[in-house]
């Protein structure tokens, strides 16, 4: 059995951050926004929910990055994750995260986030699955863009070729996952 199934409201909510990320950074390949969307979701859908470099179903590593918050041994891996609601102060003392207008202050519980159950804004990255440039020369078009983790983005970064890291990483951070996510008696699949 599928733990980690790709439900109609997980890929709405996806489609919605989706164009909100557009918006924060406009994609030149991409029309409009709604555009963007549309590709990132049939892209989610074709990969099944799984990082193009790694294989590691998203929902796993949100699973992972959930039960680590408070675990010792491997917080300090995934501390990026923040839950609606929290706050976070950037290196100019000023919070970086979603402002919520009517609070007046910085914070994830602006509509913005609410909706997701997650900050995906202000910098903060982690639970979702990322747009990468296969060929970061090239623009964002459909040919070169693939959904990934974060960790994998990170890693890989402008320095490999994408099919370079896959062979030679994508194994290693999939194992990685894994084990975390024994460790934590997390199911796999």
């Amino acid at each position: 059995m599928n733990q980690y199934p790709l439900s109609a409201e997980f890929l709405k909510k996806e489609k919605l951050r989706f164009k909100r990320m557009f918006g924060n950074k406009p994609r030149v390949g991409f029309d409009n926004a709604d555009a963007f969307a549309e590709f990132c979701v049939r892209k989610l859908e074709e990969q099944k929910g799984r990082c193009n470099y790694c294989g590691t179903h998203i929902l796993l590593i949100r699973r992972v990055i959930e039960k680590t918050r408070d675990d010792r041994r491997y917080s300090h891996l995934f501390h990026e994750f923040r839950k609606v609601g929290s706050m976070v102060p950037g290196p100019d003392g000023n919070y970086r995260c979603c402002f919520d207008a009517k609070a007046g202050r910085a914070s994830c519980e602006s509509d913005r986030c609410a909706g997701l159950g997650y900050c995906v804004f202000g910098g903060i990255r982690g639970p979702s699955l990322e747009v990468d440039k296969k060929d970061p020369h090239e623009g964002y078009t459909e040919g070169n863009c693939v959904l990934v983790c974060y960790f994998c983005n990170n890693d890989k970064s402008y320095v490999y070729p994408a099919d370079d890291y896959r062979r030679i990483f994508g194994g290693a951070r999939k194992r990685h996952f894994e084990y975390v996510a024994g460790e934590l008696k997390i199911p796999i699949e």
